[in-house]
């Protein structure tokens, strides 16, 4: 069993769009250090979002943020970074982070440049503690720009 993180974001049109990912299990002893590799995960999705984000919700506590719709008209839950990962045993894991910024590009590609603040950042809280929806570790392979169809 595992804990999760679940992040719901709103797009320009004001339709949501949830990105979950997986923790270790939390107890007594890694409440606090858990809590932080969430936020720390939180803080870089949000970077590379330009939805608003509306609700942290997590297995210990929930958060609600006052939250309007974003101004930025490319701020859309079809657009997404398709955050591709693998565990320790080689299967491959990931997530999808809604309403992508576009800025945070790699040049002339449909990849998220990881030399950024906010990609290095990315890369670090997934590596950090996030597991597959398996309960397995996860390591950084990259995040593609997807687009999802209404």
């Amino acid at each position: 069993m595992t804990s999760k993180l679940s992040l719901t974001f709103v797009d320009y049109a004001g339709k949501t769009s949830d990105c979950g990912i997986h923790f270790p299990d939390l107890n007594a002893g890694n409440i606090t250090a858990q809590m932080g590799l969430m936020d720390g995960l939180r803080d870089a999705i949000e970077g590379v979002s330009i939805g608003n984000l509306q609700t942290d919700s997590r297995l210990a506590s929930e958060t609600k943020f006052a939250v309007s719709n974003p101004s930025d008209p490319y701020a859309n839950r079809q657009i997404k970074y398709m955050v591709r990962c693998v565990e320790a045993n080689g299967n491959p894991a990931g997530f999808e982070i809604p309403c992508a910024d576009l800025q945070f590009l790699s040049p002339n590609s449909d990849n998220l440049d990881t030399t950024t603040p906010e990609g290095t950042a990315l890369v670090s809280a997934i590596n950090a503690g996030a597991l597959s929806n398996d309960g397995e570790a996860m390591t950084f392979v990259d995040a593609v720009v997807v687009g999802r169809s209404l």
